[in-house]
Formats: structure tokens, sequence, C-alpha cells
């Protein structure tokens, strides 16, 4: 009752304080007069949609096509005039006098700063293709791993997430080249797992941009630039939400009473008796008696709405000596398998400390760590689709204790996913920089910097399998009998991976600018780094598992195993930059590398880059001829790079220990020494050479934007041996060598548009990237003849070619099947309505291997795109991701392709297949289906690689969506908060595609890996 009479009392409130603000606005509309006026920039020229806002209220106007606006205001009023890209200016109405107001660029956008290798550059006066996404963008995305949040957001970037796995990495490669190189505030690192509320901002060097980078750094770079502190007081930030999660999809397969006449149309199709009667069919129609019900697996051992939260904060600040930024974060993300245990859970802390620690030495220690805990299920979904829906989980229905055997003998879903032991990992990590900063004071712009790193990590994997039992049921003795012992003995599976890397870097940095025309910059650096790298493994049996440590388990078949490495790299570091009046640019880089992985000959590597600019835009034929063109500006580069990821010392002779085998001398066993085979002297780095020209276009400062990329990546030096190409009684083994060749092309394309229209802020941005990939020199073995050479040859060849049959439709009748090329063999006797028909490719009235011929492309997307759409007013913000894909193929195998595989069960879309009306009449008339009519496993004809199965695929996914409301500083004020801010959001929310089912970024074949995951988030940011 109080709390009634309490939203009686402010539901009265805000209903009065609504009344008094309607008659200030009818007293303020007695007591005004007309203001006019102009708005225009520095040049003269008349601006459009200029805000005009009165100060204080939410009187307000936009400017016209002439940049004149009208507004009836108070006296002593004050104009607030606002435009995006120009700097905010207040005007006092004095009389009645009409107003020219001129507006100036604002200078942070010009200023606007990105992450470039070694360094920053002005983003208007970028030479290289970069990329870049800030905080605001990363945190929106409700998911567990920042390689999920990326997707759609940067062009060129292609983000392809194969499954929702908690804590699971998306694929992410830079234009289609491959892995890139991961920096965190410049230290090479591997993987996603970072806290998304600690990052700045992230960098993607596309092109000679990456050069700098030398080793690795041929598939681009990803820069991950941490959050530092601010001078100013104390900055309080807790950022947190909770989350439901749910498969984005999952394959539905057919019910008992549709198993039970599929596994009899089988029976017909192979002219033998059907397997259930017409009194059991009728039975699993009804579905209640006993070995007659059906059984959803897919209800029974997943859950709806599997929890996930995230929190995370943070404190900032400084004074002009010491700066700080500090966070600690946490993450757990339940499995949508119920009771399995499962799940992913991460613990992240951050402290960056800058202090000026002399008049002309400033010092800084970065120390971040995470710990993360993983446990893996069991269960697949092929486990839970494949089950027959006759069996049930339990011996007896009436008691969920006794677990019977299932499709396949010893599978039982349910029963792995609660008590068959646990897979098991714990990841620690823990990075420490430390610098020191000298800052020249006889040579103005030249600093000296001192830095090391430590990273260090501990992957440590426990498996336990533990014994369990399967049941039958005897009603009549109510007794359980054991049918099945799984995972007998029990065992232990432990293995201890251990890294660490020391980095070293000494850098020299100058910027000056000369006559306020010409800047320069210079920097040189040397760098070493040493990753060390070591494992210990061991397995053992137990006769008692009530103990899972090593130590408790029996000798008998016990094994150990462990192993370590050591690698080394030098590097020498150049750039030379040159920038008049922001008009021509020029950047100039080299990387000196060397590895201990060559011989000397071939240690050093010299990797150069070379980006120029030229800004249109600032010659006076265009500035003076078309103002509104604020930036148009035209880049070329070129750059080299190297990689060294190859297996060391293969220049050197000698003999590997232990070999793969083992003998018996005695009662001792004693591990072989196998000869190395050839060694290679000549073994060195492959390299990569791309090339990039681009243009960006902005207009009226960010109304309208555009930016396009051309590139073109060649590779020489891949490794190869020559065995294919070599007779088989050549009797060494072989190195590698530098033999293989490759090149990448394509083009990025962005647009965009951002407006205000009084409190009403909108942007649109979208992004479209194609990567294709050919093959120039491949080794093979020679082909035989012009026929194998066509078919078989890779060199030369796009590299995401599919070979297989044409499949030009299916056979109507028996006449259609009589009168077709022979292509089962067997002169067509084992072909039925509804088989599949393939092309006769070479017209010689057989189907077979002389008739394959590419059907299709890889699972790799090579067209990738993504819309960004973000709107607010006043304190309510909605954004909305929208991404998708297309030009590559899913192919689609084993359970997902045909019928009762591997004496499992069938898919629902399967069920959309020839078959006869009459199930017990063989003579009766075929209705047509999309599949051919049910054969367990497949018919040989059908399941042939073909273009039936092989589908051109797209997807367009609704990616991100939130909805938030930042509360009014007024409210949050009373509380002692300088924000709050609350919002909704939801990931992977709405997916069109053309697949039968599944998730569309899924592997080819059954698709059957852990679904991709949709979540919806509740979340809350507060600012102290």
């Amino acid at each position: 009752m109080k709390m009634i009479m309490n939203k009686a009392i402010y539901i009265l409130l805000l209903t009065l304080l609504g009344t008094l603000q309607t008659m200030a606005d009818v007293s303020h509309s007695q007591q005004t007069r007309k203001v006019t006026g102009v708005v225009v920039d520095l040049n003269g020229e008349a601006m459009i949609g200029v805000n005009i806002v009165e100060k204080g209220t939410t009187n307000g106007t936009v400017t016209d096509i002439d940049g004149a606006f009208s507004l009836d205001v108070k006296p002593d009023a004050v104009l607030k005039i606002t435009y995006i890209g120009y700097m905010d200016q207040e005007v006092t109405v004095v009389d009645g006098s009409p107003l020219r107001i001129m507006l100036r660029e604002d200078s942070r956008q010009i200023e606007e700063v990105v992450i470039v290798g070694y360094g920053t550059q002005k983003k208007v006066t970028l030479t290289g293709s970069v990329s870049a996404i800030s905080n605001q963008d990363l945190i929106k995305a409700p998911v567990s791993n920042i390689s999920k949040a990326i997707a759609g957001r940067l062009p060129g970037v292609r983000v392809v997430d194969r499954g929702g796995n908690p804590g699971s990495d998306a694929s992410v490669d830079i234009r289609g080249f491959g892995s890139p190189l991961i920096l965190v505030d410049g230290i090479q690192q591997s993987g996603f797992q970072l806290d998304p509320n600690e990052i700045e901002s992230i960098s993607i060097l596309k092109d000679a941009a990456a050069s700098i980078y030398g080793v690795k750094a041929g598939n681009g770079v990803m820069l991950v630039t941490t959050k530092k502190g601010e001078s100013g007081k104390a900055k309080i930030t807790y950022n947190g939400s909770y989350g439901w999660q749910n498969f984005s999809s999952f394959p539905e397969v057919i019910n008992a009473l549709e198993y039970a006449e599929s596994m009899n149309e089988d029976a017909l199709n192979r002219g033998i008796a059907p397997v259930y009667t017409a009194e059991d069919i009728a039975k699993f129609r009804v579905g209640t008696e006993e070995g007659y019900r059906s059984y959803d697996w897919y209800d029974i051992i997943t859950r709806p709405n599997a929890p996930q939260t995230q929190h995370n904060l943070n404190v900032s600040g400084g004074n002009e000596s010491v700066s700080y930024f500090t966070s600690v974060g946490y993450v757990n993300q339940a499995s949508q398998y119920d009771e399995s245990g499962s799940g992913f859970e991460r613990y992240n802390i951050r402290s960056n400390i800058s202090a000026k620690i002399a008049k002309y030495l400033t010092a800084e220690a970065q120390l971040s760590g995470r710990i993360e805990n993983r446990d893996f299920s069991e269960v697949s979904v092929g486990n839970v689709v494949q089950v027959i829906p006759i069996f049930s989980p339990w011996a007896n229905d009436d008691n969920h204790e006794y677990f019977q055997r299932t499709t396949f003998g010893t599978n039982n879903a349910i029963r792995l996913n609660s008590a068959t032991g646990y897979n098991r990992q714990k990841y620690k990590f823990f990075n420490g920089q430390f610098s020191l900063k000298y800052d020249v004071p006889f040579v103005e712009g030249l600093s000296a910097k001192l830095l090391f790193s430590y990273l260090g990590n501990l992957r440590e994997a426990k498996t336990f399998s533990k014994e369990y039992n399967l049941y039958s049921y005897d009603r009549a003795a109510d007794k359980y009998n054991i049918t099945y012992t799984g995972n007998s003995p029990s065992s232990l599976t432990r293995r201890d991976d251990i890294g660490e890397q020391n980095f070293l870097q000494f850098r020299l940095d100058y910027n000056r600018t000369f006559a306020q025309k010409h800047t320069v910059s210079a920097f040189f650096a040397y760098e070493q780094r040493e990753d060390l790298s070591n494992y210990v493994g061991a397995y053992r049996q137990f006769d008692i598992d009530a103990l899972d440590q090593i130590n408790a388990g029996r000798d008998l078949n016990k094994t150990n195993e462990g192993t370590e490495s050591e690698s080394a790299n030098v590097s020498f570091i150049g750039r030379l930059s040159y920038d008049y009046l922001s008009k021509y640019m020029l950047n100039m880089t080299f990387r000196e590398d060397g590895s201990a992985k060559f011989y000397q000959n071939n240690r050093w590597g010299f990797f150069p880059g070379v980006e120029l600019a030229w800004r249109i835009s600032e010659e006076s034929f265009l500035k003076d001829n078309f103002p509104a063109l604020s930036n148009l500006k035209l880049r070329l580069s070129y750059g080299k790079t190297g990689d060294d990821g190859v297996a060391a010392f293969q220049y050197i002779t000698g003999y590997n220990y232990p070999g793969s085998a083992t003998y018996i001398f005695g009662s001792n066993v004693i591990k072989s020494i196998v000869s190395k085979g050839l060694a290679n002297e000549d073994f060195t780095w492959f390299t990569s050479e791309i090339f990039n020209a681009g243009i960006d276009a902005s207009y009226k400062n960010g109304l309208l934007e555009a930016s396009l990329d051309v590139f073109y990546r060649k590779r020489d030096g891949l490794l190869a041996t020559r065995a294919a190409s070599l007779p088989n009684t050549f009797g060494a083994s072989l190195p590698q060598e530098n033999l293989n060749s490759d090149d990448y092309r394509g083009f990025e394309l962005t647009l965009g548009h951002s407006n205000q229209v009084r409190d009403f802020r909108y942007s649109v941005k979208g992004n479209m990237s194609l990567t294709r990939a050919k093959n120039r020199y491949i080794e093979q073995n020679d082909p035989i003849n012009s026929f194998l050479y066509w078919r078989n040859n890779r060199s030369d060849r796009w590299n995401n070619i599919e070979y297989g049959y044409v499949c030009i439709g299916q056979f109507q009748n028996q006449d259609d099947i009589n009168n077709w090329a022979v292509q089962d063999g067997a002169g067509n006797t084992t072909l039925l309505p509804g088989d599949l028909k393939f092309e006769d490719l070479n017209g010689d009235g057989v189907i077979n291997d002389l008739d394959v011929q590419p059907m299709g492309r890889s699972n790799t997307p090579e067209i990738y795109y993504g819309i960004d759409l973000t709107v607010s007013w006043k304190g309510l913000d909605f954004s909305v991701l929208m991404q998708g894909a297309t030009n590559y193929s899913r192919y689609m195998r084993d359970a997902a392709a045909y019928p009762l595989f591997n004496s499992g069960t069938s898919l629902k879309s399967l069920m959309d297949r020839w078959h006869r009306a009459d199930p017990f009449d063989p003579n009766s008339e075929w209705i047509p289906g999309k599949y051919p009519s049910t054969y367990a496993t497949g018919k040989t004809n059908n399941t042939r690689n073909s273009t039936f199965y092989n589908l051109d695929s797209y997807y367009f996914r609704v990616k991100n969506v939130e909805l938030g409301y930042t509360l009014p500083k007024r409210w949050v004020n009373k509380a002692g908060m300088s924000n709050l801010r609350v919002y909704v959001s939801g990931n992977n929310v709405l997916t069109f595609d053309n697949l039968p089912y599944g998730d569309p970024e899924a592997a080819s074949g059954t698709g059957f890996g852990y679904p991709s995951i949709k979540i919806w988030n509740l979340g809350v940011n507060i600012t102290f």
C-alpha cells in the first residue's frame, strides 16, 4: 500500500511539473520577438541544416538552403548554434537586427589521431590503409570474446563465427590473408580474450602500414591500445550486464512416427519386408504406449535461457605528474547444455600508470593479467540430433537415475552430459611492461625510450574420464541390469603448457614542424625477442576414481612426456615521414629482421615500405571552387613483409631423437633414433608484397564520407617439398623448400552519412569488401594427359575451386532412368525416381570420374559487408549493426544430407523427399519431393560430391542491436553520480539465409558443431 501511495505522489508531482512548464511556455510565447539571421562557414558559404536553439529551452530551428533562419525568442535570449564537424557557438540577442554567424571547423576532429605502427598519425593525413574501432563500439556487443564484437564494423576485416562454444574465438582475418599479427600495447599476443572496457581503440593495418612490423605482418596487423589515465579528479566507472543465451539455430529432427515411416520406406526401397507393421504405425501415431513414445532429445539435453554475466569496474585519473588507469573485469558464460558443467569464466585485471619522475623523464608501468576457466562438454550436436527418437534416455521412464543404451549402443547424450567426468582447462596470463622515456632538452622534438616486457602464460589441461554404466530394466523383476560399461577403466590425462616471452626495445623518436609548413618525423628502434615454451604431460588409469589426481592412479599403462623449445629474433626498425601543409605526405619504413631458424647466409631479411598521399582538397583549384569538399585524398603504397613461421634448424644434418618407433632389447624398451633427412642451407623467409591504392572523400566534414581501396598481395617462397614431383624410388627424406607462390586481390568500399537536426542525431555507415586468392605456383606431380592437367592442375588457378558432379535434376520416372547415361555402374538398375541425375560432361553415355568438373567455391566468404545505424535523441540512443556475406559454398554431408545416417535418425528437412503414396505398396505412385527417396546413409549414386548438396550460400544478420537511455544529470547528480545509463542489447538476433537448416557460418559437412548463440542482455553503466 505504501509503495502504491508513493507512486501516486510521484505521478502527481510529475503532472504538476508538466503543468507549470506549460504555463511557463505560454508566458514565454507572450513575451517573445522574432530574430533572423544567416549562418556561414569561414569561406562565407551558406550552411544548410545548422541547429539554432534558444539556450535553456527546447525552442529551436534549422537553417534553410540559403543558411537563413527565423526564430521567436525572449528579448534577452542566448542562441546556441551547433553543427557536426564545427565548433559550438553561443550568440546573445541584443536587438532586432539580422545576425550573421560564422562557424569554424572543429579542430578536435581535424586533429583526430589513429594508432599506427610505433606511433600515431592524424586521421586527415593518414597515408596507409588503416581502419579503427573505438571502445564505444566494442562494448555494444554482449559477447564474451571481442573477436565477435568487431564483426561487420571494419572494412576488410572478415569475421566468421564457426560456433558459440562458451568463450570461443571467431575466425578473424584481414582481407582474407589469414590470421593477423595481434599486438596489445606493442607486445605480440594471441587470441582475443581481452575485456573491451579496458580497450581504448583497435587499429587494423592492411597495407604497407603493416610492413614496419616485418616478421609475421604479411597477414596484416591488429593494434590494440588500452586505456591510460588522464589528468583530473578520479573517475570511477562500473559497467555490468546480465544476459540470456539461446542457440540461434538448431537442427530439427523427426519424431518417432516419422522415424518408423522412414524405416519402412528404406526397407521398401531396398526390396525387403517392412520393419514396422501398420498396427505399429498406428501406435506410434498415438504415442502413449511404452515402446511407441517419441522423445525430443533437444528438449531433454538443452536448457532455455542459459545465463551470461559481465562486470567491469575501473578507476582513472591523475595530475600533472602521475596518471593512472586500473580495471578489474569478470565474465561468466554458461553452456546451453543442461547439467553438463561446461562453461567459460574469465577474470581480467589491468593497471596502467605513468609518472613524470624528473623534468624530462617519464616512467610507465603497464601490468595486465587474466585467468580463464573452461569446462568442455562431452556432448556434441551430433549426439543430440542422431539419437533415434523412439529411445528414452532412461532405462525406466519412471526413474531417471538409470540411463539406457541408445542409438549406437554406447551413446547416451544425457549420460555423457552429466556423469562421465570432465574436460577442463585453466589459462593464466601475465604481461608486465616497464619503460623510461627521456625528452632530450637540447634537441627540440627528440625523445628516447627504453622498454622491457615480460609475458608469461600457463595452460593447465585436465581430462578425467570416469567409468559409467548403462542399463536395461526388467519390469517383471523390477531390476536394472548393466548392459554396457564405458570409459573403463577410469583415466586421467594432464598436460601443462608454459610459454614465456622476453622483449627489449630501444627507440628514438623525432617530430618537429618547420616554418609552420614542413612537418618531419623520424623513428628508429632496436628490438630483441626471445620465446620459450615447454610442456609436460602425464596419463594414468584408476582402480578407484574417487580422487582425480595423477598420484592416485595405478602404475600399469601409465605414460609421461615433455618437450622444450626456444626461438629468438632481432630487429632494426626505422621510419621517416614528411608532411607539407597536410597536403603532400610521404611515409617510408624499413625493418631488418634476423631469425635463428635459418642458416647464417639467409638469417636476415629486409622489409621496406613506402606510402604516398595527396590531399587534392587542399589545392586552391578545389578549395576555392568546392569549399564543401572538406577532404579528398589519394593514397598509394607498397610494402614487403616476411615470415619465419617454419620448423627451425632445417639447415642442419643429424638425427631426430626419440623417433616414432621403439625397440625391445631383453626387458628394456629403447626409443629409436631417426635420420633428419637432407638438409637445406638455402631455406629462408617466405615474403609478401602488397600494393594498395586508395581514395578518401568527405563532404561538409562528415555529412557524407566515402573511402575506396584496391589491393594486390603477392607471396613468394611458400613452403613445400618436392616429394610429389620426384619418383618414389628416391629414398631420402626431403626438407622443406621455398617453392610455392600465390596472390590475393580485391577491394574495400566504405560509405557514411552523419547529421544532426536539433537534438536528433543519426549516422549510417556501410562497408563491403571482396577478396579472391589464386595459386600462382603449386609444387605437384606432372599430369599424365591434358585432361588430368585441366582438372588436377592447381597452379595459376583460384584456390577455392571445389570439384564434383553437376546435378541437372532428379529422375522423374523409370523411362527417364532408362534413357539416361549409365551412372550407377549397373545399367541404372539400382536407380529410382527422385535419385540425382548428373551431367554427362564428355558425352560418352557413362557418368564416371571423367565427368567431374568445377562445381562451387570454398566455405569461406569472398564478399563480406556490414551496415551500422545509430540514432540518438536527448537521452535516448539506439544502434543496429547488420552484417552478411556471400560468394561461398556450404556443402551438406553425412547426417546433414542423408536420412538414417549410420543407423541414426533423420533431419526434419529431409522429410521433403520422393516417396510412394502407399508405404506398404511398392507399386503405388511416386510423390515428388526436394530430396531423393529414403535410403539409409544415402544411396551410392546420391552421395557423390555434386552441386545438389553444394549450396551457393549467403546470409544476412541483424548482428547487434542496442537501445539505451541516459538519465538526466540533474537526477543522477543527487545520488553522487555523474552519469547513469541503462540499456538492453542483443546479438545474432535475426538471420536470413538459404540453408535448409543450421548456422550459415558453420563449417561444411554436418555443421553439427556448437551452434552460434543468440543473446539478449540487460545492462547498466554508472560513472562517479
